[in-house]
């Protein structure tokens, strides 16, 4: 597998950021609102805007994904964990202990909550920190492995439980998770050294498939 380069890089990294970042306002069901969301959305553009760097000037396909994760759970740290969180950009490690409590706190607050739950600051970490991932392996699989089909399974974990449960879900930000993740299926993948840079036969082959998203968007819509 060969990683992408170029304006294919940055155009599929950019795709698979509207993709994560559609797929957070999916939980708009199952969320009060909050500033949950701008943080998701800052994180993401962020991470976008780190990994494309990253990936113009390294030859590694595997670079971009390990300082993103480490520079998300930085992040993550200081914006979350302990008393003093927002407060200091050096975390202690005592700081990370507190953080993994608040992991076990998320998910215990998600199982006793009813939806719309309320944003308190474990849950929005645990919205935060799953965007962070989404993307990070959406770019990782698309970009640093050409494997576009296989970019789009990160995203069930963000849609799935909220279709599982039948929460009603904003139907145009399926649609547009959805377009994205085809759009990735025409840019993430390898080409021969004597195909065209542009292949209308690629783009073709994704109108069913587009169809098959947009019908299915406007089905589950009313839910």
């Amino acid at each position: 597998m060969s990683e992408l380069r170029g304006p294919r890089s940055l155009l599929t990294s950019a795709l698979a950021a509207a993709a994560t970042a559609a797929s957070v306002v999916g939980l708009t069901p199952v969320l009060e609102p909050g500033r949950w969301i701008v943080i998701a959305f800052g994180m993401i553009a962020a991470l976008f805007l780190l990994t494309s760097a990253l990936r113009s000037v390294s030859r590694s396909a595997l670079l971009p994904t390990v300082v993103s994760l480490v520079l998300t759970g930085w992040a993550l740290v200081v914006l979350y964990a302990g008393d003093a969180a927002g407060s200091t950009v050096v975390p202690s490690l005592q700081a990370v202990r507190d953080l993994r409590g608040l992991v076990r706190d998320a998910i215990t607050f998600a199982n006793d909550s009813s939806a719309p739950a309320p944003a308190v600051r474990p849950i929005e970490m645990l919205v935060v920190a799953g965007a962070c991932i989404v993307y990070i392996a959406m770019e990782a699989l698309a970009v640093g492995w050409t494997m576009g089909a296989l970019a789009g399974l990160p995203l069930l974990a963000m849609w799935g439980p909220i279709m599982i449960v039948g929460f009603p879900i904003p139907w145009w930000a399926f649609l547009a998770t959805g377009v994205c993740w085809l759009l990735i299926l025409a840019t993430a993948r390898e080409r021969g050294p004597t195909e065209p840079r542009f292949e209308r036969r690629s783009l073709r082959r994704l109108i069913v498939p587009a169809a098959a998203v947009a019908a299915a968007a406007l089905a589950v819509g009313p839910i």
